[in-house]
């Protein structure tokens, strides 16, 4: 109503405006009747004003009328000024984050394609802005985007690989040649467990060299039981020393290059073992055996679980202990029937082609994700897996599980589960090695001269060994099929009964009684406790390091456990022939045999069966 009046008075003014024209052209004379006559327009229009207003001001909008103008389809096309500035700034956003993703796919595609002519130039970490770890730290459409983008460059990436250019790349390095996947594993399982075989030969060393070493002619130096003891237990010594550094040095530069690191001790120590001319090189060329020895037994099972698909991961895995065995074997022969020089010299040249062989063994995919080389990844997991296998999931997986952060040890152990599972394998790599497998290792030629039994003591020795190793390929094939308590207590009983027959044995030879008859004993008791602790106690008890505590705490859980083990071995290798000369060989394997029984109950009545359980039902 209002704009209604504003147009009456705007038409008035022209009219006024047209007779103010109309009348500067009139005469003199007429001015005074047109000065009345506007005094009179003036009053009437002034009045037509008034009265119009006055209508604008009765006509007030209804209820009705404004109920409807807050109806929604009135209100589609209000839009605040603010709301204009918000929309506009996320078209804004969303066309900038576009255009820096197409411009960062485009950059690294160029990166990409550089790989066509050489290897060398190519730099796959340049694709990690669009790339699987910037994948885990995106959200919604930009992590579908660089999902969708990765999975196109990767795929480019494997079909150059299938045509001229891996020919051409071949020819450039020594790169890998893919083939059967399974076939590619257990060759490379096999190659990295030498260093298994080199920890077999350091145990068994002391055997052989024992009655050649102490108190006899045939050797330079004369050495007597208790020195021995200490060349014995400076092994294990230097392993509890290196086991954790070991870790902490692959971490930082790889596994390959950390065994190349760790073979010069293992090198050096023979060395000085070979050209020894008194107690303290002896001493210190052990030590350094044991420092390499501690890199090996600690890593290998890493790295031989890294390579190998869940498939064959439990057949792999029992490499180990069977390399193990096969190198006490080895130097139980090799010692019998050669001098301590030969056999040193043997021993110093298998760590030389093992470092320097093991630098042309593939690193696993998950140390290279760890070290951001994502194209050898790549090429590891094909090599692995297969041609067809789904690699880029495998490295997703690695990558995440590499971005999850570490708890300390603090953190590990607050929890209440986690303990209870600490202390019960502490215990039982306690008893693992109060059962005493490794003096038995150490000295068992010795142990063999002095029960006197028919065959010859070095004879014996590597029959047990042969036993031995011949049981370990045996429980490989069913140690899947029981459940882990029962092998571990069976294990436990035969151990315990065969370590009373040796005790009982010894008793009454040193009691002066007939063992004539029973000359057969120590061997076949010594046989029995190696087959129970190839099946049983052996593998069962690392299987459960592996399986009661989390990823985050197997770290820390390991490497203590492995510690642990070291320093016991070093203190029963140390203190046997002290041990004997006090007591006896007979009440010495009755204390073995006591500790054994105990180890028993222990597992009946505390470790928990973890067979057909997930792993978060176990921790």
């Amino acid at each position: 109503m209002i704009n209604i009046s504003m147009l009456k008075i705007k038409s008035n003014k022209k009219a006024i405006q047209k007779t103010e024209v109309t009348n500067t052209q009139n005469t003199p004379k007429k001015r005074k009747s047109h000065d009345e006559d506007e005094v009179s327009h003036n009053k009437k229009s002034k009045q037509s004003n008034d009265s119009s207003d006055s209508d604008d001001e009765a006509h007030e909008p209804t209820l009705q009328e404004v109920d409807d103008s807050f109806k929604p389809e009135n209100m589609k096309n209000i839009e605040t000024v603010r709301q204009k500035k918000r929309t506009k700034h996320q078209k804004i956003v969303e066309v900038s984050k576009q255009s820096a993703l197409k411009r960062e796919t485009s950059r690294n595609i160029e990166y990409l394609n550089k790989w066509k002519s050489s290897r060398e130039t190519w730099k796959f970490e340049k694709l990690r802005q669009i790339s699987i770890q910037n994948h885990f730290g995106s959200k919604g459409a930009a992590r579908e985007y660089i999902l969708k983008k990765s999975q196109e460059i990767i795929d480019d990436i494997d079909n150059r690989l299938n045509d001229t250019n891996r020919k051409q790349l071949l020819s450039q390095k020594n790169y890998l040649k893919m083939g059967n996947p399974r076939l590619n594993q257990t060759i490379v399982a096999l190659s990295a467990n030498i260093g298994a075989l080199m920890f077999g030969l350091a145990l068994g060393w002391s055997a052989p060299t024992s009655m050649k070493m102490i108190e006899k002619e045939d050797y330079k130096l004369i050495i007597n039981g208790v020195q021995f003891g200490w060349i014995v237990a400076m092994m294990p010594l230097g392993g509890a020393c290196s086991c954790i550094f070991s870790g902490i040095l692959r971490k930082y530069i790889g596994t390959k290059l950390t065994f190349f690191v760790f073979g010069f001790p293992i090198v050096l120590g023979y060395v000085l073992l070979a050209i020894s001319s008194n107690l303290s090189m002896l001493m210190a060329g052990r030590f350094l055996i044991g420092v390499s020895m501690g890199c090996y037994v600690y890593l290998l099972p890493m790295y031989v679980g890294e390579l190998a698909s869940k498939e064959i991961r439990g057949a792999l895995g029992s490499l180990l202990q069977i390399m193990i065995n096969t190198g006490v074997l080895f130097v139980f022969i090799l010692g019998h029937f050669t001098s301590v020089l030969v056999l040193n010299i043997v021993c110093g040249v298998i760590p030389i082609i093992f470092s320097v062989g093991f630098l042309f063994l593939p690193e696993t995919p998950a140390m290279l994700v760890t070290k951001n080389k994502m194209s050898d990844a790549i090429i590891s997991t094909k090599f692995f897996r297969g041609e067809n296998f789904d690699h880029h999931k495998e490295i997703s997986e690695q990558v995440a599980q590499n971005q999850q952060q570490r708890k300390n040890f603090k953190e590990i152990f607050n929890v209440k589960s986690t303990r209870r599972a600490f202390t019960i394998m502490m215990i039982l790599f306690v008893f693992f090695q109060m059962s005493g497998i490794n003096v038995l290792l150490f000295y068992s030629t010795i142990i063999f001269t002095e029960a006197n039994v028919a065959l010859d003591a070095g004879i014996s020795s590597m029959i047990v060994a042969a036993v031995q190793l011949t049981a370990t390929f045996l429980a490989t094939s069913f140690v899947d099929r029981f459940g882990r308590k029962i092998l571990l207590v069976s294990s436990y009983v035969i151990i315990c009964f065969s370590l009373f027959g040796i005790s009982f044995y010894f008793l009454l030879n040193e009691k002066g009684n007939g063992v004539d008859s029973i000359s057969w004993l120590p061997l076949v008791s010594f046989s029995a406790f190696l087959i129970a602790f190839s099946y049983g106690m052996a593998p069962v008890t690392y299987i459960l390091l592996g399986e009661v505590f989390s990823q985050d705490a197997k770290f820390y859980i390991a490497s203590t456990c492995q510690v642990l083990s070291f320093l016991l071995t070093f203190l029963l290798g140390l203190f046997f022939p002290m041990l004997v000369d006090a007591i006896k060989f007979g009440y010495t394997f009755l204390i073995f045999a006591i500790c054994t029984f105990v180890g028993t109950l222990f597992v009946i009545f505390f470790v928990p069966e973890t067979k057909g359980k997930s792993l978060s039902e176990i921790q």
